[in-house]
């Protein structure tokens, strides 16, 4: 392996492991004393959490460093190595991977949805897909509001990775973005489909005891 594919490991791996820090998790308990993942609903150790039950000042703070650790080892890796190959489609969904699949949590993870976000933030300004991502959001979450928020995950990942389809087959996209696009979409839907499974579960519980 030459300099440049150890390069490629070296930023998919310190991608994958920077990702499964759980800063909103940390950060809420240091800060505020608040165990998100206890006193939520879906048990999640994401940044929406720390907004609700750590408060705006330390959810935004959350946010930041949610986002920056999938910015910051796709943002290095870009200006270092050759966004074109392939592998570097593994480098994209490394900090994704880290989140929904931890290392440090036997590969359990979060949404994965600020990461993703972060990510694609990294491939600025020669690559604008995080615009075509928060588009769909906005439009889902506005226009056309899908609720419970998981749903509206699933189809906003849905149809990014569409469009996405689109400009590559425009020629306007490497097939090594839309490669890292299609592992990061079907990570996110996966983890998402996930939870709410989970939640559904739960209220099922939850009624039966009820009617016990």
């Amino acid at each position: 392996m030459g300099r440049e594919g150890l390069l490629f490991a070296a930023y998919a791996l310190g991608g994958y492991l920077l990702g499964g820090i759980f800063f909103s998790s940390i950060l809420a308990k240091v800060i505020c004393g608040v165990d998100i993942e206890a006193c939520s609903r879906d048990g999640n150790p994401g940044t929406a959490n720390a907004m609700q039950y750590a408060g705006v000042g330390t959810g935004f703070l959350c946010l930041a460093c949610d986002l920056a650790k999938g910015f910051v080892p796709v943002f290095l890796g870009a200006h270092q190595l050759p966004v074109a190959q392939l592998a570097f489609g593994f480098v994209l969904a490394a900090p994704v991977a880290g989140h929904a699949f931890s290392a440090y949590r036997r590969l359990h993870g979060g949404k994965a949805i600020a990461v993703s976000f972060g990510v694609l933030l990294g491939l600025l300004p020669e690559h604008g897909l995080v615009w075509i991502l928060a588009g769909v959001y906005i439009f889902f979450s506005i226009i056309i509001r899908l609720n419970p928020h998981e749903r509206r995950t699933v189809w906003t990942f849905f149809f990014y990775f569409l469009f996405a389809l689109v400009l590559y087959w425009r020629g306007n996209l490497p097939l090594s973005l839309l490669l890292g696009s299609g592992f990061i979409v079907a990570m996110v839907i996966y983890r998402n489909l996930d939870y709410r499974r989970q939640s559904a579960l739960d209220r099922r519980a939850s009624r039966k005891r009820v009617g016990l």
